[in-house]
């Protein structure tokens, strides 16, 4: 199959799933190109990691030189800045990204490509996004051959907006069956494990630092405990403005206490020196880190928003906490900190035994390509 994805930028979990997708497909015979935006926008851009883990696995990735961000001009001038990408691998499927990238898939189906399938993946919904958005949104998912929502949660919230329910597909995102393993060689997690050895445990939280992954309740949360029990430390992993966080906890005497990673590369590798790992956001699509927490049968913790549910099993595979509410996840870091080593075993075991069954990688890759073989077909 000759596939090409578009999406806004190689960034995030978004960026993972597209890196991941693409590179599985390379490596089962099909000819995979990525349409990608070389970005000026603060806070967004493509991870060289992706970019060139991409190209040396066969994927041809083009970087416009303008913007998807709601720009009908930067979209054309991506689309004809991509041309001799789209003329050497002629697409059969092409696969959005989230709205904009997929209207530029519908554009390409028009003006370049009229036999080839469109598709697009919804990753997540913003949280504030404005009703003329949301209509230009459902007006492009109206329109492509299929929507894929991560989630059944998701694909429920599709329906709700108007979407025909035979258009809405779910193809849960997966990660790498195996783990990163440990990094010994990186100085971070190194001086963490030696902190682990000396009895220290530490609550860790894995994500783009902002207002919708909500560290800052976290952190809120964190303060009281960590004046009752001095054995604790706090870990923040991802990019991001950082200082807001910071500065509070330096007011509150926990400098040494609550730590900042910054972006790292194999984060999930972090996941191996966490007690606990707690997922406060306000809005999610399907967060991988909670997929690779399962995996790595880490307990987790973590707001109460549909998708956290489903993935958790309405709490069986973890605890959940009203979404915004600081006692409770208080009260509950307490108490996941406290189970013993069985009940921690039990509900581990339990999480993994999910992850196998539903959210590997090779699943996900499986779920698309029955998907793209089931649209080539309908011609």
């Amino acid at each position: 199959m000759r596939i090409l994805h578009l999406t806004s930028f190689l960034q995030g979990g978004a960026g993972r799933v597209v890196r991941d997708l693409a590179l599985l497909q390379s490596s089962r015979g099909d000819r995979v190109g990525v349409l990608t935006s070389q970005t000026g926008v603060e806070g967004y851009g493509n991870y060289p990691q992706y970019l060139g883990e991409l190209r040396r696995g066969g994927v041809e990735v083009v970087e416009a030189d303008s913007l998807f961000f709601r720009d009908p001009g930067g979209l054309l001038a991506a689309l004809d800045g991509a041309g001799s990408l789209l003329e050497r691998l002629r697409p059969e499927i092409l696969h959005g990204h989230a709205a904009f990238p997929a209207l530029g898939a519908l554009v390409l189906r028009g003006s370049s490509f009229p036999g080839s399938s469109t598709l697009m993946t919804m990753h997540g919904w913003g949280l504030r996004k404005s009703p003329e958005m949301e209509r230009a949104d459902v007006a492009v998912m109206s329109r492509v051959d299929r929507v894929v929502a991560v989630a059944q949660t998701g694909r429920d919230f599709l329906l709700s907006k108007g979407l025909a329910p035979e258009r809405v597909e779910v193809v849960y995102n997966g990660v790498d069956s195996i783990g990163a393993g440990g990094l010994p060689g990186d100085p971070l997690w190194s001086a963490l494990k030696e902190e682990k050895g000396r009895g220290k445990r530490i609550i860790g939280c894995l994500g783009t630092l902002g207002e919708r992954k909500n560290q800052a309740l976290l952190l809120e949360a964190f303060v009281p405990l960590a004046r009752r029990f001095s054995d604790l430390i706090l870990l923040f992993i991802g990019d991001g403005d950082e200082s807001p966080l910071r500065e509070r906890a330096e007011r509150e005497g926990l400098r040494e206490r609550v730590v900042f990673g910054g972006y790292r590369p194999q984060g999930d590798a972090y996941l191996s020196l966490f007690d606990l790992l707690v997922l406060p956001s306000r809005n999610e699509g399907m967060p991988l880190t909670l997929l690779e927490a399962l995996r790595e049968r880490i307990p987790i913790l973590a707001s109460s928003i549909p998708e956290h549910r489903e993935i958790l099993q309405e709490g069986a595979l973890g605890a959940l906490f009203p979404v915004d509410n600081r006692e409770a996840l208080e009260a509950l870091l307490e108490e996941s900190l406290a189970l013993t080593p069985g009940e921690r075993t039990l509900l581990v075991e339990r999480g993994a035994q999910r992850f196998a069954e539903r959210f590997s990688r090779e699943k996900m890759e499986e779920g698309y390509r029955a998907l793209y073989a089931a649209l080539r077909g309908r011609g």
